[in-house]
């Protein structure tokens, strides 16, 4: 068996995304062949999509996840959004997270 070619990092330590998230759409608009499912989401969306629960199922690769990410973004507060990549998390780490995270929201001056 051959070694498995890696794509080059954009600088360094910094490793390439794969290729599902440079080409994942980030708006409503860039979803292409989900039509049904972005017009259902989006009436929703009119009510409000807070406090609810939502199932999404499909085949690999139609866009759930994608889906998801874009409900999220539309329900989150945008300076409570931090991605995280799994692969340099430990239990230690994810309970620091929460603890800052958690303080820093009781902590926040209401407008």
């Amino acid at each position: 068996m051959g070694k498995r070619s890696r794509r080059k990092a954009d600088g360094p330590g910094k490793p390439t995304l794969p290729l599902v998230e440079q080409y994942r759409p980030k708006r409503w608009e860039d979803i292409i062949g989900q039509d049904k499912v972005v017009k259902q989401v989006m009436t929703v969306a009119k009510r409000g999509l807070g406090g609810w629960g939502y199932w999404i199922s499909g085949v690999s690769g139609t866009g759930k996840t994608t889906i998801a990410r874009l409900i999220a973004q539309e329900l989150a507060d945008p300076f409570f959004v931090e991605e995280t990549d799994a692969r340099e998390l430990t239990l230690p780490k994810i309970r620091g997270q929460d603890s800052r995270s958690m303080a820093s929201f009781l902590t926040r001056p209401t407008v």
